[in-house]
């Protein structure tokens, strides 16, 4: 239930949960009181019981579910002020944790803060927003986000058409990545080479001994203080998150660009951007010149390995 809120957020709700323990037959939550706590199953089980009064006044109460490990109870009492729709007991032992609303609430109360004062932070520190004056920085504050994205994220890309936000790197690293379409044809002897794929509408027919084969080539790696999103064509482009650690990704709303100043510091962007993404012709051709650089690297280590076996075996004899 919390995959929805950030990762700040995540650590703020975790300083605030609690570890509880209970025995057989202790009864968690009464159905009919007022819901103040979420409850999240560690171990054990509990089970749901409901309880209804008929017409001629007659009570009568029934077990309509269990809960085991990993299974949460109680979520609706953090958002809403509602009543508990069933009884909540004890089968043995169970461990549980424990979330109280006013806990829940200041949690957000300070990430929220935390998150404003992150994203203020991020604007004044790149260059684009260096003669935006305070009033509308935090106007901008208000319309845009950062975001953490975990190692090989996807952050965006494979879209066609003009985007809604410009992408600005807070810090970690973006990794720009091509999806390019290689001709693979198979020799006799069994070596394969590739050449670039024959556009669709040129009627190209493959021959027998011919695929085509998808590839996904890392073509440049944006750092902080870089910037995407600025009217590339993203149909076969991806930005993914760095490899080893997380990234953090100021989020701006491009509308909010163009109307700051009519324009001027988007069409900026868009100059500075310029060139930023290699085409496929200038990606196939660095491609196969480091194919051919890694395929020589391999060749002289294993020359050189060879000499040290050759060497070896004439010193024993």
């Amino acid at each position: 239930m919390f995959d929805r809120h950030s990762p700040a957020m995540k650590r703020a709700i975790a300083r605030f949960m609690q570890f509880e323990s209970f025995g057989n037959g202790r009864v968690i939550i009464e159905q009919g009181t007022p819901g103040i706590s979420l409850y999240i199953m560690v171990s054990g089980v509990v089970q749901v019981v409901l309880t209804e009064t008929d017409p001629r006044g007659k009570t009568t109460s029934r077990v309509v579910g269990v809960l085991r490990r990993g299974q949460c109870f109680g979520e609706l009492a953090l958002m809403h002020d509602t009543k508990r729709s069933s009884s909540i007991i004890v089968k043995g032992k169970a461990e549980l944790i424990r979330l109280d609303k006013d806990d829940f609430e200041l949690a957000r109360r300070m990430t929220r803060k935390h998150e404003l004062a992150e994203r203020l932070q991020a604007l004044e520190k790149h260059d684009a927003f260096k003669e935006w004056g305070e009033l509308d920085l935090r106007q901008a504050m208000m319309r845009c986000s950062v975001e953490e994205y975990p190692p090989n994220s996807v952050i965006f890309g494979g879209v066609e058409g003009i985007i809604e936000e410009v992408f600005f790197v807070v810090s970690g690293e973006c990794r720009i990545v091509r999806r390019m379409a290689f001709l693979e044809r198979t020799h006799p002897d069994g070596t394969k080479a590739l050449a670039m794929a024959p556009k669709k509408n040129t009627g190209y027919k493959l021959k027998p001994y011919e695929e085509i084969v998808p590839r996904f080539l890392q073509v440049r790696v944006l750092r902080e203080g870089q910037f995407f999103g600025i009217g590339e064509q993203l149909k076969s482009i991806f930005y993914l998150s760095g490899g080893v650690s997380s990234s953090k990704i100021l989020r701006v709303d491009r509308a909010l660009l163009y109307r700051h100043d009519d324009g001027i510091t988007l069409g900026r962007l868009e100059f500075m951007a310029r060139g930023m993404i290699p085409t496929k012709a200038e990606t196939f051709t660095t491609f196969m010149e480091t194919r051919l650089w890694e395929k020589f690297k391999a060749n002289v280590l294993r020359e050189v390995l060879e000499r040290k076996r050759t060497n070896k075996t004439r010193k024993m004899t």
